[in-house]
């Protein structure tokens, strides 16, 4: 999660509420933010859920026209991986 004024905000208020310090706070909103994005980039659309913010998951049609986009975006600008090949300068 970016640092920035609301994530700070939060934090104060969590660690008012249950006690703790800043920095245990803070690697634990870090964590849950890092877990949520490498299992929806693994591929896990089964959907996370975190108690108190609920249940995330992706649609397997809305992952499908990002990446189509993204392909699309890289065949106009000539990545070798998608568009012209490029021999190796062997």
């Amino acid at each position: 999660m970016k640092n920035n004024s609301l994530k700070q905000r939060i934090i104060r208020e969590i660690v008012k509420e249950n006690g703790g310090t800043v920095t245990e706070v803070e690697q634990i909103i870090d964590f849950q933010a890092a877990f949520v994005a490498n299992t929806i980039k693994d591929g896990g659309f089964e959907g996370i859920f975190l108690p108190y913010l609920g249940k995330f998951h992706v649609i397997p049609y809305r992952i499908q026209k990002f990446n189509d986009a993204i392909i699309r975006g890289k065949r106009r600008k000539g990545d070798p991986l998608y568009g012209t090949e490029v021999s190796p300068g062997i």
